[in-house]
């Protein structure tokens, strides 16, 4: 009876163990996930190609007209500010997300002297995602924007983005 039940103690204790030991491989898996989105955060962040077109474009209206560089300045002060509080947190609402969306659309309205709208059609604004998803869907279809006709780009002075997404949280 008393080996039946050290049996039964040793296979639980295997059983316990197992589970102990797959929770901390989940856990560290997690934790590798959230590095490499902080790190994609930071290269975002320090982009080389980015700054250097920003700095041109300071450069620029600070000669110019320095208030529209200060502005700049400004604007990318704050984006790279926001880029800095949301690098550090694993989720952020889809309202900060899209308030950082905001302030890259100005910075390329700045940069590209054009008009962007940001139309969303997201109901519940707290919900949190990952910080940058939809900001670098924003980026990249303001970057890549391209048509084959200059006439018409160059026409081209108002451009809209709007927002669908479904999202579901597990």
């Amino acid at each position: 009876m008393n080996l039946f039940f050290l049996i039964i103690l040793f296979y639980f204790s295997v059983i316990y163990f197992r589970k102990e030991d797959l929770k901390k491989n989940e856990l560290a898996f997690a934790n590798l996930r959230t590095s490499r989105l902080e790190t994609e955060m930071l290269k975002k962040i320090i982009q080389p190609h980015y700054i250097m077109n920003s700095l041109n474009a300071v450069i620029e209206w600070i000669e110019e007209s320095p208030k529209e560089g200060l502005r700049f300045i400004k604007e990318l002060s704050d984006e790279f500010r926001s880029f800095l509080t949301f690098s550090d947190q694993k989720l952020i609402t889809i309202k900060d997300e899209l308030q950082l969306c905001e302030r890259h659309i100005k910075i390329m309205e700045f940069r590209q002297h054009k008009k962007y709208t940001l139309v969303n059609n997201l109901q519940n604004l707290n919900k949190k995602i990952p910080p940058a998803i939809i900001h670098t869907l924003v980026e990249n279809g303001i970057s890549h924007h391209q048509n084959n006709s200059k006439k018409f780009v160059s026409l081209l002075k108002n451009i809209m983005i709007k927002i669908y997404l479904s999202l579901r949280l597990l």
